[in-house]
């Protein structure tokens, strides 16, 4: 049995209520519900009974919570490439400043040289993980002001 318009309309409005903001992730749970909606009403339950069934099985925690860890799973691939992105720069910029210190104290090289490559890992230092630190800092007190 196909399900109508206005039932297809209630899903979805029970979606967008229920905090799926997605358009694609509202168009593809819509099409989950409808479907398991359907295989219930052909074994000839209401579709009130139908609709109950299809969130128990599908969003047990809601939709809202599938729209949250979907976010998290898109977002968590691009957090840990600029997290490495970061410690590498932080890395080399440490390296570069200490070299350029310990080859500076003995003159192993003249004294420009090393001033520039002290002063390129101050820059990629400045440039990278200073910013990072207070872009972090800032999604930390935003955490912290949405949980009181």
């Amino acid at each position: 049995m196909i399900i109508d318009e206005n039932q297809v309309s209630f899903v979805r409005g029970y979606l967008i209520g229920n905090g799926v903001s997605n358009l694609d992730l509202q168009d593809d749970l819509l099409d989950h519900f409808c479907c398991t909606i359907e295989e219930s009403l052909e074994e000839g339950r209401s579709f009130d009974h139908s609709f109950s069934d299809a969130v128990e099985k599908i969003a047990p925690e809601g939709p809202e919570k599938i729209q949250t860890d979907l976010n998290y799973l898109l977002t968590i691939k691009k957090n840990v490439m600029l997290r490495k992105l970061v410690f590498v720069a932080s890395y080399i910029s440490v390296l570069a400043i200490l070299m350029g210190l310990a080859l500076r104290i003995p003159q192993i090289l003249s004294g420009d040289a090393t001033l520039l490559l002290i002063m390129a890992g101050m820059l990629l230092f400045s440039v990278t993980t200073v910013p990072y630190f207070f872009y972090e800092r800032y999604q930390k007190s935003i955490k912290e002001l949405k949980t009181e």
